[in-house]
């Protein structure tokens, strides 16, 4: 399957699972054969704003996929949002300013890259992915962490999260 279609297919996805949401959250899953690739899609759009603290990794979202008996599957994970890592008192902290960082656990390991570091504000587009992995069902886990004491990691928009299964 071209990247072409796949960026195509989740753009459609995308649109769909916004406007079907609303304001809220919802999830929305699509399955598409392509030049032969079969690649199925689970987007899950939460638009309440969220804030963390925490300097361990926190989940952010979680869901679980399956791989069905005789199939293997890539797995790509896709984590979109608008994202500020500040410190609510930088007069204090000036010479440590805040590190924030977003990773991705698939089925207890770690996907690949191992983590997005970011400072400041920025609209988030992490990826990351694992695989081919056998049949079986895997817990899909976004975590979300500020490296230095003191900061904040912030989504106030909300968040899309986009998994992709390709069967390999």
């Amino acid at each position: 399957m071209s990247r072409r279609h796949v960026s195509l297919i989740t753009a459609l996805l995308v649109a769909s699972t916004v406007g079907a949401a609303g304001v809220g959250a919802g999830v929305l899953r699509g399955q598409a054969t392509i030049d032969g690739a079969s690649a199925t899609t689970r987007v899950i759009t939460d638009n309440a704003g969220r804030s963390t603290g925490s300097v361990p990794f926190v989940t952010l979202r979680s869901t679980t996929i399956t791989v069905p008996a005789g199939e293997n599957h890539l797995v790509v994970v896709r984590l979109t949002g608008s994202a500020v890592c500040y410190d609510p008192n930088p007069l204090a902290n000036a010479a440590l300013p805040p590190r924030c960082a977003v990773r991705v656990n698939i089925g207890n390991s770690l996907a690949s890259p191992n983590f997005l570091e970011f400072t400041g504000r920025s609209t988030l587009h992490a990826v990351a992915a694992r695989g081919p992995l056998p049949a079986g069902a895997y817990r899909v886990v976004v975590q979300w962490a500020i490296y230095t004491g003191g900061g904040r990691f912030s989504m106030p928009n909300g968040t899309i999260v986009e998994i992709e299964q390709i069967r390999t």
